[in-house]
């Protein structure tokens, strides 16, 4: 938690410390290393974030370890690609992602919020404007 605080208050090396000791550490590989690879956008490390992003990509297509779509999304939203994070969005609300019930007030998709595609993603979720 420490690292996302790091991350949106715009201290992104310090991100990338605390995500990569959460890696190494051994924490949940998924969610550490969205978080991870958000970080290195932020930091201006786009190679490692792409890097981080497809290892993320190819454990999914494996099978063989659970990666949410949301994690997946959250690395395409902080790399500023609108479309597949809308794309891997509709992948979460598919598969039941987990942290999908906390996307109205959850402040990571601020930068999103406005848009009709996560309007309409928020109705699927049965989540009413407030």
């Amino acid at each position: 938690a420490l690292a996302w605080n790091y991350l949106h208050s715009n201290a992104a090396a310090k991100a990338v410390e605390h995500f990569e000791r959460a890696l190494n550490d051994g924490e949940a590989f998924a969610h550490a290393a969205s978080g991870l690879a958000c970080a290195y956008t932020a930091a201006g490390r786009a190679d490692d974030a792409e890097r981080v992003l497809d290892e993320l990509l190819q454990r999914k297509a494996s099978g063989n370890q659970y990666i949410s779509s949301r994690d997946i999304a959250l690395v395409y939203l902080w790399s500023g690609d609108r479309t597949k994070t809308f794309e891997w969005l509709d992948r979460a609300v598919e598969e039941h992602a987990p942290w999908m019930v906390f996307l109205n007030v959850d402040p990571m998709w601020d930068a999103v919020r406005g848009d009709e595609r996560f309007q309409a993603i928020l109705k699927r979720l049965g989540f009413q404007k407030v």
